[in-house]
C-alpha cells in the first residue's frame, strides 16, 4: 500500500516519454488533518496567472492515486508546482471543494519535513506564490488532462 498521493503527469500522448510521477506526502499524515483556503482567494490568483510570464496553466495530470491506492483521477484534483529564485521546488496537491480548496499533500519530502516542524510554512509559501511573482522562476498550475 502506498502511503502517499501518487500523481502521473505527462504530455498529450498516451505513452509519452515526457511522463513523470510525483509523490505527495498527505497533509493529514503530517498534521493530523487537511488544511484548506477560501476558493475566492484561489480564483483571484488564477485570474492573475495570465498576466505573469513565469506562471503557467496546463492540463497534464493523467492519473491520481490516493494513499490507499484508490483511483481519484475523476475528482477535481490539481497541482500547484513552483520553483523559487533559489531553485527550491515546492508542490501542493489540491482538491476543489464547494467553498474551499483543500490541500491534500505536499512535495518534495523536504517540504513535508519542514511542515512537520512548523505548519506556518504552508500559508507562507502559498502567499508568496499568490502575491509575489518576482520570487519565483516558474509556477505551474496543472489540471487533469481530461478537463
Amino acid at each position: 500500500m502506498s502511503k502517499e498521493w501518487v500523481v502521473l503527469f505527462g504530455g498529450e500522448k498516451v505513452d509519452s516519454s515526457e511522463d513523470f510521477t510525483l509523490n505527495f506526502v498527505p497533509l493529514e499524515r503530517l498534521l493530523g488533518n487537511y488544511r484548506s483556503f477560501d476558493v475566492k482567494d484561489f480564483d483571484a490568483f488564477v485570474k492573475k496567472i495570465r498576466k505573469r510570464k513565469n506562471y503557467r496553466i496546463s492540463r497534464g495530470i493523467k492519473k491520481v492515486l490516493s494513499p490507499e491506492e484508490e483511483d481519484f483521477t475523476d475528482r477535481e484534483i490539481f497541482a500547484l508546482l513552483g520553483i523559487d529564485k533559489d531553485n527550491l521546488r515546492y508542490g501542493f496537491l489540491l482538491l476543489s471543494a464547494e467553498d474551499e480548496i483543500i490541500i491534500l499533500g505536499v512535495w518534495p519530502i523536504a517540504l513535508a519535513e519542514a511542515i512537520m516542524g512548523d505548519d506556518r510554512i504552508i500559508p507562507a509559501i502559498l502567499t508568496a506564490i499568490f502575491m509575489d511573482p518576482k520570487a519565483w522562476k516558474r509556477v505551474d498550475l496543472v489540471f487533469p488532462s481530461r478537463l
